[in-house]
Parts: structure tokens; C-alpha cells; sequence
């Protein structure tokens, strides 16, 4: 389904809408909830699962919301730098960066929405 994003709600319902449909695949018919564990050896046979770290459990949900929401003119970007930190130290950097552009009210300028979108691996 496709709509007109004017505001930072309606971006984060289609942001949500999107991960919902993640959550979905993940359980689905075929389940893609696989690609985020490694199988760790445990002995004659068995096997035993570890989840993925962060960064590739940021970089999945970011391909899939890639390829989910780049046709609606949406833009994810990875580790974007949000914050500088003073000398050469590294700056503040979120894990998703959700960017859509809309005309402002004149139509003379774009304005930008953003979602961040922070990734907690346990």
C-alpha cells in the first residue's frame, strides 16, 4: 500500500508497518528467523544457537527496510554519525537512520523526517 508521508507520525507508522512486516518473515511460511543464530557445535549431533551480534542483526533489519520502503522514496542509512564529538574522538552514531523527503508547505523547499532507530541485541 502506498502513501503520501507529510510528518515525522506518518513516517514512524510506515517505519513500524514495515518492521511489523519483518516480523513476519522472521515466522512466516518459510522462517527467516535462521539467518540471525549461529549454530555453535555441541558435542555428537547436536547443536546449539547463539544469536547474531548487533551490527549484523542492524544490518538485516536495514536491507529489509531497504527493500521494503525504498520505493516510497524512503532512505536507511547505517551507523550515521549524529553527534561530533569534540578532538578526533569518534562521534555519537545511531544504528538506523530513516530519512524521507517532502515538500514544505511553499513547495519551495523539501523538508527531511527523520526516525533513529536504535538496535539492542541480546
Amino acid at each position: 500500500m502506498r502513501r503520501l508521508v507529510q510528518n515525522g507520525e506518518q513516517l514512524l507508522a510506515v517505519v513500524t508497518e514495515s518492521l511489523v512486516r519483518l516480523e513476519d518473515t522472521l515466522h512466516g511460511e518459510t522462517p527467516a528467523h535462521i539467518f540471525l543464530w549461529d549454530v555453535i557445535p555441541a558435542g555428537e549431533g547436536e547443536k546449539r544457537y547463539r544469536p547474531k551480534d548487533e551490527n549484523s542483526l542492524s544490518d538485516y533489519v536495514k536491507l529489509h527496510l531497504e527493500r521494503d520502503l525504498k520505493q516510497r522514496g524512503i532512505i536507511v542509512l547505517r551507523e550515521v554519525e549524529i553527534r561530533r564529538a569534540a578532538g578526533g574522538d569518534p562521534g555519537e552514531r545511531t544504528d538506523l537512520y530513516v530519512d524521507a523527503y517532502v515538500p514544505g508547505p511553499d513547495y519551495t523547499r523539501i523538508d527531511t523526517l527523520t526516525v533513529i532507530i536504535e538496535v539492542k541485541g541480546c
